[in-house]
């Protein structure tokens, strides 16, 4: 779709986008170098996702004139990359990031990001499950861990299975106090559950 004389304050419903896209267009029309980029409309039940290509209009003397603009819409593509990156970093069974996920993570930590609290949790007993119940009963089992595990963690807690009844999770938190209180309420509601859990704190223990 081309539009002609028009700002992304026309033509975009979205103002707050509009009118940092319109600050990127003064940009342009003073370097005269072209720009493209992707945003996100959230006006509707479902965002849209436009990429925007705007190039410098000069006139005979080389000096900008406007921006010639063409908006592409790409919220299929948009949301199939978001769909496939999920699906890459989600564990199939539980739910929940898994390993990939977690080296990823962890590549990314950075100094300021300690102390860094961390939770590992297992399943008691699961080949017992699996060898006695099924393999379905055992997956159901997994299942209801990872259920626990973000019922007694904060919401915005990083969990990952890690590999058969292997669970690790990060805390959002890097306050000491807050990483105890966080393990006090894990070690509460796993009570009721059978597993085994350890807490640290690094570069120092925390539990």
């Amino acid at each position: 779709m081309s539009i002609r004389g028009k700002t992304d304050l026309e033509i975009r419903k979205d103002k707050t986008n509009a009118r940092l896209a319109h600050k990127s267009d003064l940009k342009v029309v003073s370097g005269g170098c072209g720009v493209s980029y992707i945003i996100e409309e959230k006006d509707g039940p479902a965002p849209e996702y436009l990429q925007l290509i705007k190039e410098p209009a000069k006139g005979e003397d080389s000096s900008v004139r406007g921006i010639i603009a063409i908006v592409n819409n790409l919220t299929r593509q948009e949301t199939l990359r978001q769909e496939l990156k999920s699906i890459s970093v989600t564990d199939e069974l539980s739910g929940l990031y898994n390993p990939a996920c977690f080296r990823e993570r962890a590549q990314r930590i950075r100094d300021e990001d300690y102390p860094l609290g961390v939770i590992s949790a297992d399943c008691d007993d699961l080949k017992l499950v699996n060898d006695r119940f099924g393999h379905a009963m055992g997956d159901e089992y997994l299942r209801m861990t990872s259920t626990l595990l973000k019922t007694v963690l904060p919401p915005n807690a990083r969990i990952f299975r890690m590999g058969g009844d292997e669970f690790l999770a990060l805390p959002p938190t890097r306050i000491r106090s807050a990483l105890r209180a966080c393990w006090r309420s894990f070690r509460a509601g796993r009570r009721s559950f059978p597993s085994t859990a350890a807490a640290s704190a690094y570069p120092q223990a925390a539990a």
